[in-house]
């Protein structure tokens, strides 16, 4: 099971890759990426409330350490019946450059250094609440029926295709990870039984994907998962399978993903 992942490996500067080909890379890391998936289907927005403080709990971290410097970017989609059809709900890239010690004396570089520091706190907070905004937004619709969670690996496919060589990605999920459409299966109506059936079906589901999603592998190198599951006493059994089935899943898209969960 995976662990919390350690968000300050994304700061250093040269990232040392195995790509899902084996070959080994360094690439110097430039901006961070940050991808962030709401679940808005029933099953998690009937409790939308509770959930916002504990998703708001480990979000501000996550932005502490993704958005840092000019040109670093926080994206979000929204998970429900139609995600592959689901145009971005929130795209914001930081554009303040930090200040350059260069020519300048220490008051006025201490002074261009805490003008920047706060445009950056300002952006991260006001990212940070509109990602709640989203979360804790009550519309419902057909769309909020189903759930469309392996039509966001398509999502991830297309969106890493606008991350250059070098950058690093982090995708979080808000969500049960409960895909629940007829096909390729419905996980609300017939719930994994067990750790062995989560691979099973992560092995035949990544089948359906490659003749049903536009999913790259090759796109996935240089990416890092982490999932925030509901909390509660009846959801951490089921947390615990999907998880499985979700790193299993990972897996075999590109070996190299990192999976990590609250």
């Amino acid at each position: 099971m995976g662990k919390m992942f350690n968000l300050l490996t994304i700061n250093i500067l040269a990232l040392f890759i195995f790509g899902c080909n084996g070959e080994h890379k360094s690439i110097p890391a430039k901006n961070h990426h940050l991808l962030v998936f709401i679940d808005k289907s029933a099953s998690v927005a009937g409790n939308a409330d509770g959930f916002s403080t504990q998703f708001a709990a480990q979000m501000d971290p996550i932005l502490n350490q993704t958005v840092q410097t000019k040109g670093d970017r926080v994206a979000a989609y929204l998970i429900h019946g139609s995600t592959t059809g689901n145009a971005v709900v929130l795209e914001k890239v930081f554009k303040v450059n930090i200040p350059t010690k260069s020519g300048k004396g220490p008051e006025t570089f201490k002074s261009e250094m805490d003008n920047f520091q706060n445009d950056l706190l300002r952006f991260r907070k006001q990212v940070g609440q509109e990602l709640i905004n989203y979360l804790e937004d009550k519309s419902t619709g057909e769309a909020n029926r189903q759930t469309d969670a392996l039509g966001s690996l398509e999502v991830i496919s297309t969106f890493m295709n606008t991350v250059p060589k070098g950058d690093t990605c982090l995708v979080v999920y808000m969500s049960d990870m409960v895909h629940a459409q007829a096909q390729p299966r419905n996980y609300n109506a017939r719930p994994l039984k067990d750790l062995p059936e989560a691979k099973t079906c992560a092995e035949q589901d990544f089948a359906w994907l490659q003749t049903n999603r536009k999913v790259d592998g090759s796109r996935f190198e240089n990416l890092q998962v982490h999932i925030i599951f509901p909390s509660g006493n009846t959801q951490m059994t089921q947390n615990d399978k999907m998880m499985y089935y979700w790193e299993a899943l990972f897996g075999k898209v590109c070996a190299e993903v990192q999976v990590t969960r609250n």
